[in-house]
């Protein structure tokens, strides 16, 4: 992803005692490039019976080394290489990508096997989780859109100090505007909230990333879309070609990918890089957001 050693130099520029969520398949705790900072948890899907432990997942994997691969260890170096990473098992293992159907999301009330377990957020939250990555969806359910009215709920109002980082999605289609049931003004609510299209290495749009296009967030109540709310003012861009990380299938392996998938979580370590930079950063997510 374009990281230098001189870049780790100052320890501070690591993202060291920062924790870092990574919603997304299993991240493959036991690779090189993770050393001991990397726990894992899963969900279980449908009736089944929750396994006895997480089978590494390919996407999330990828996704965990973008982040915090270590610059002393393995081939790939990730953009914070100090951080904690806790993973949860978002997406079926068996996928490659966290596409439609094989995503569950956690805590909305149709999903109580998954809340048996304790919400993702709860739990990782009560860990010192200060950012997450959410590099899943499907068609054109990625990014703006894909985030239900009870995850909005959550960031708005239960963890407005958690920083949110979402991929807008690989479907080349400008997001519709997504009208909320409430009085919800997202621009004063959600400043914790943030998604990543994907560049190519000219820092031209890639032809398959999603974009906001003029759409954005609109009040059921009086059927404005306030110009404020645009959800261009919540995103920004990141390369997401060639992005080369963690592999899945031993604990040395690499590969390549491409998507919105990679772009999101160089920017999560971006945020990583400031929250441990300046800690206070850690409980001052309209901050963190603001500078990015």
């Amino acid at each position: 992803v374009g990281v230098t050693p001189t870049m780790h130099q100052n320890f501070k520029m690591r993202g060291t005692g920062v924790v870092v969520g990574v919603f997304d398949s299993p991240v493959r705790c036991t690779h090189v490039s993770f050393g001991d900072r990397c726990t894992v948890n899963y969900g279980y899907f449908g009736s089944q019976d929750p396994p006895t432990e997480a089978v590494p997942g390919q996407h999330g994997t990828h996704v965990g080394g973008i982040i915090a691969a270590s610059d002393t260890e393995g081939e790939t170096v990730g953009v914070a290489p100090g951080v904690e990473l806790r993973s949860w098992q978002t997406c079926l293992t068996s996928s490659s990508a966290c596409g439609s159907g094989s995503v569950q999301k956690y805590g909305d009330g149709n999903v109580s096997n998954l809340r048996a377990r304790g919400d993702a957020f709860d739990l990782f939250h009560q860990q010192g989780m200060s950012v997450s990555n959410h590099s899943y969806g499907g068609g054109n359910s990625f990014g703006w859109g894909s985030v239900g009215a009870y995850e909005y709920d959550v960031m708005a109002s239960r963890y407005p100090n958690n920083v949110f980082v979402w991929a807008a999605g690989n479907s080349h289609f400008n997001a519709a505007d997504w009208t909320f049931a409430s009085n919800v003004q997202p621009r004063d609510e959600l400043k914790n909230f943030i998604v990543v299209t994907a560049l190519m290495p000219s820092n031209e749009l890639v032809y398959f990333s999603n974009a906001p296009g003029e759409n954005g967030f609109c009040n059921i109540s009086s059927q404005v879309c306030l110009e404020r709310n645009k959800f261009k003012y919540f995103t920004v861009s990141a390369p997401g070609t060639n992005i080369l990380s963690a592999g899945h299938l031993d604990d040395t392996g690499t590969y390549t990918s491409d998507g919105t998938s990679m772009a999101a979580p160089i920017v999560t370590g971006v945020v990583a890089l400031l929250q441990g930079y300046w800690p206070a950063l850690k409980s001052d997510a309209s901050k963190v957001t603001s500078i990015i």
